[in-house]
């Protein structure tokens, strides 16, 4: 159990760190300087920081295919359990309450990642509006190479996948709510 709360807490950590990362880059173009030579280092200076980024950001994905997957099936297997107690338990308070607060805390450690993701995707999207909103304008010839170059990686889809089969978005939170709703429902009907 405390493996798993580390593995959720250090996840977690890293994908607001990216999330912040980004929202800073995303914003920091709205304060770019409107002469031709400074905006070419500011961009240059963007675009290299972009790279790092996205650097991290392959880092962090590829060690949240393997362990999200496990994750995952661990929390359809507990979530499943928990909602075959909640269903079975007759009178007991106390295993209601640890039912009903087992459910709501996987179902919120899922629903964060799946969450954090998407606003890191909608970010990253987001650049390409953050960059065509600088004072390129004057400096056409010097910048339309680094504008080019940005606007391509942030038209480049992040796409977080569980174990290289699901991309993990809110879409699959709520596939995988339904699948459990599903699930236990199937198991009462046979019990």
């Amino acid at each position: 159990m405390f493996t798993f709360f580390g593995s959720y807490v250090i996840t977690s950590s890293y994908l607001l760190t990216l999330t912040i990362e980004l929202r800073i880059l995303n914003d920091s173009y709205a304060g770019a300087p409107s002469d031709p030579l400074q905006l070419v280092t500011f961009l240059k200076d963007r675009v290299v920081y972009k790279e790092s980024l996205l650097q991290h950001i392959g880092t962090m994905k590829r060690q949240m295919n393997v362990s999200i997957l496990l994750e995952l099936v661990l929390i359809v297997c507990l979530l499943a359990i928990n909602g075959l107690r909640l269903c079975t338990t007759t009178s007991d308070l106390s295993e209601l309450v640890l039912s009903c607060s087992m459910i709501m805390i996987y179902l919120l450690e899922f629903f964060q990642y799946c969450w954090q993701v998407d606003e890191m995707e909608l970010l990253h999207e987001e650049q390409a509006s953050a960059v065509y909103s600088t004072p390129w304008v004057g400096a056409m010839r010097q910048t339309k190479a680094l504008l080019l170059i940005t606007i391509r990686m942030s038209q480049v889809p992040l796409r977080f996948m569980c174990g290289g089969m699901y991309q993990l978005s809110t879409e699959l939170f709520t596939a995988v709510v339904q699948f459990i709703y599903s699930l236990v429902m199937m198991l009462l009907h046979f019990k």
